[in-house]
């Protein structure tokens, strides 16, 4: 599929517009990262997606960001164990 589209110059620096029939293809959501480089004369985008380890992730915990322990015999609802 070949679509046509503009560039336009936003803040100093050059854009363009993905039309969705293309961003819906490969989940492009808004403030997504991409990695964007040039082969053979052509321009490549492609989603970057994190790579998570969890070794980094629990450095992250702290005491601040850790939630209280939760009881499981409180019960609040109709739950049934």
């Amino acid at each position: 599929m070949m679509l046509q589209a503009t560039i336009r110059q936003w803040d100093g620096h050059l854009g363009i517009c993905l039309p969705d029939t293309i961003s819906s293809q490969i989940n492009l959501k808004d403030g997504m990262n991409v990695a964007i480089e040039l082969v053979d004369g052509v321009i490549m985008i492609r989603p970057v997606h994190p790579n998570y380890h969890l070794d980094d992730l629990l450095a992250g915990i702290t005491d601040d960001n850790q939630h209280e322990s939760i009881d499981p015999n409180n019960h609040v609802g109709q739950e049934a164990w």
